[in-house]
C-alpha cells in the first residue's frame, strides 16, 4: 500500500465510494489509490449504511440518484451513526438542488458529475483537514473541562457553571456571578479571565465592602492632585489600572446610587473621568462582577440602579452553595487535605467514615471557604494518620441543629398542605361561596379570604 493521506495518529484515510454505476466506483478508487487513500465500495444506500455501521470509514463519497435507498436517506442514517464522517455528495446536473438540501442536512459538500477529480481530491483533504480540527477542539474541551473540574469540583451543578463558564469566556459580554459567600465567586471570575481574549492582561479585583463609601469614586475611577484631603498627586484607578484585561468588582450592591450612574456612563463611553476635573481617560477594559445578594430585590429596594443592573447583566452565572452539591464537599474534602498535609508537614491518610460523614452533611453555611478551614485545623491537630470526629467536633453539634431544623421544616410544611388541601375541599363543597365555606371551617370570614390568597386558590 502506497503512503498517503494520514490521521492524526498516522493512519491511512479510508474513503467509502457509494455509486451504481461500478465503472465510475472502480475509477474514483484507483484514484484515490493513487493519492494513498484506502477505499471501500457500495452499490446502493443499503449497502452502503450496512458497511458504514460495521466500520465507519473516514470520509464518504456518496451519489444521490442509486437503487434501493437514494444518497438522502442514506445520508440521513450515517448521521445518525456517526455524524462526524464527512460526506460528500456526488450529483448529477438535475440534483443540484437536492444536493443543496443534503448540504443543509448536515453533508459535508457536493460535487457535480461527472467530476473533476482534483476537486474530488480536494474537497476530501479540506473535509478531512475540518474532522481532525474538530477532534483536536473536542479533546482540548475535554481537557479544559478535566483541568476546571480540578479546580471548581465534580457535581453536575459545578459542570453546568463550567459550561457557563466556557461559553462566556470567549466574548465581551459582561457577567454577574451570583452565590453566597465562600462559594468561590472571584476564582469564577479569574477562571473566566484566563479563558479569554484579555488573558495577557491585567485581572484587577475590587471589593466594595471594603472601601468607606466616600472613596469608592476615588477607587474606582482615580483621582487628580488635590482632589481631596490627602490626595498628593494624581492617582490612577482600578478601572484604569484594568486597561487591556478585566476588572472584576465584587459585592457589586455595596456601591453608592450616586457612583453607580457614573459606572454606568464609563461602561457606556469607555472614558472615565478622575474625581478633581481634567480630561477624561480612555479605558478598554471587561468587566465581571459578584454578589451574594439578590439585585433584583435590591432594584426593588431602590438601592440599586435597575438600568446598570441590565448593562452589568449580560450573562449571569449562579454557583450553588455547598449543602447542595455533596460531591463536590467529599472532593474539596480530598483536595484541600493534600493541600494541608503540604503546607503543615503532616502524613495524614485521609478521614475515618464518621468524620467523613459529619463533613458531608453539615450545612456550610461558609462553603468551600468554611471547608476549607476546618480540614486545615483537623489535619493539624490529628493525632494519628486519619482525620476523627474529635478534630471536627464542633460540626456534631451543627449537624443535629441542621437535622432538627430539617424536622421543624417538615412538620411545619405538613400543616401548610393539609390546610390548603381542607380550604380547597371546603371550597369545592361550597360551590366556591366563600362565607359557606368560611362557616364549614369555622373561621371569619376576612381570615379564610387572607388564607385563600395565601395559598393561591383564587379562581
Amino acid at each position: 500500500m502506497s503512503a498517503g493521506p494520514k490521521g492524526g495518529r498516522g493512519v491511512t484515510r479510508r474513503v467509502l465510494v457509494v455509486d451504481d454505476e461500478a465503472e465510475f466506483r472502480a475509477f474514483v478508487c484507483d484514484a484515490l489509490a493513487l493519492e494513498g487513500y484506502e477505499t471501500s465500495e457500495a452499490a446502493d444506500g443499503v449497502e452502503a449504511v450496512r458497511a458504514f455501521r460495521e466500520a465507519p470509514p473516514d470520509a464518504v463519497l456518496l451519489d444521490l440518484q442509486m437503487p434501493r435507498q437514494t444518497g438522502l436517506p442514506t445520508l440521513r442514517e450515517m448521521r445518525a451513526i456517526a455524524p462526524e464522517v464527512p460526506v460528500i455528495m456526488l450529483s448529477g446536473r438535475g440534483d443540484i438542488a437536492t444536493a443543496v438540501e443534503a448540504v443543509k442536512s448536515g453533508a459535508f459538500d457536493y460535487i457535480e458529475k461527472p467530476p473533476d477529480f482534483a476537486r474530488i481530491n480536494l474537497t476530501l483533504r479540506q473535509a478531512l483537514e475540518k474532522r481532525q480540527l474538530e477532534g483536536e477542539v473536542r479533546r482540548m474541551s475535554a481537557a479544559l473541562d478535566t483541568s476546571l473540574e480540578g479546580r471548581f469540583g465534580t457535581s453536575p451543578a459545578i459542570r453546568g457553571v463550567i459550561a457557563r463558564m466556557k461559553q462566556v469566556a470567549p466574548t465581551e459580554l459582561s457577567v454577574i456571578i451570583q452565590g453566597e459567600t465562600g462559594t468561590g465567586k472571584t476564582y469564577v471570575a479569574r477562571a473566566i479571565h484566563e479563558l479569554s481574549r484579555r488573558a495577557a492582561g491585567p485581572f484587577v479585583r475590587v471589593d466594595v465592602s471594603v472601601i468607606p463609601p466616600s472613596l469608592v469614586e476615588s477607587e474606582l475611577f482615580g483621582a487628580r492632585k488635590g482632589a481631596f484631603t490627602g490626595s498628593d498627586r494624581d492617582r490612577a484607578g482600578h478601572v484604569a489600572a484594568a486597561a487591556g484585561g478585566t476588572l472584576f468588582v465584587d459585592d457589586i450592591e455595596n456601591i453608592p446610587l450616586e457612583i453607580q450612574a457614573k459606572l454606568l456612563d464609563v461602561l457606556e463611553t469607555k472614558r472615565v473621568f478622575p474625581v478633581g476635573g481634567g480630561e477624561p481617560v480612555a479605558v478598554d477594559f471587561r468587566l465581571m462582577t459578584a454578589t451574594n445578594r439578590d439585585l433584583r430585590a435590591c432594584v426593588a429596594a431602590r438601592t440599586f440602579r435597575e438600568d446598570l443592573l441590565y448593562r452589568i447583566g449580560e450573562f449571569v452565572i449562579d454557583i450553588a452553595p455547598l449543602r447542595e452539591r455533596p460531591e463536590d464537599v467529599l472532593f474539596f474534602m480530598d483536595l484541600f487535605l493534600e493541600e494541608a498535609c503540604g503546607e503543615l508537614g503532616r502524613q495524614i491518610q485521609g478521614f475515618s467514615a464518621a468524620a467523613a460523614e459529619l463533613l458531608v452533611t453539615h450545612a456550610w453555611p461558609g462553603n468551600v471557604r468554611e471547608l476549607k478551614n476546618v480540614v486545615r485545623r483537623a489535619v493539624l491537630t490529628a493525632p494519628g494518620d486519619l482525620v476523627e470526629t474529635a478534630q471536627i467536633d464542633l460540626l456534631a453539634r451543627a449537624v443535629e441543629d441542621r437535622r432538627e431544623e430539617r424536622e421543624r421544616g417538615s412538620l411545619k410544611e405538613a400543616v401548610r398542605a393539609l390546610e390548603k388541601r381542607m380550604i380547597r375541599k371546603a371550597l369545592e363543597a361550597a360551590g366556591g361561596n366563600k362565607t359557606r365555606a368560611a362557616e364549614v371551617l369555622k373561621l371569619s370570614y376576612p381570615t379564610l379570604l387572607s388564607k385563600v390568597r395565601e395559598h393561591g386558590l383564587e379562581p
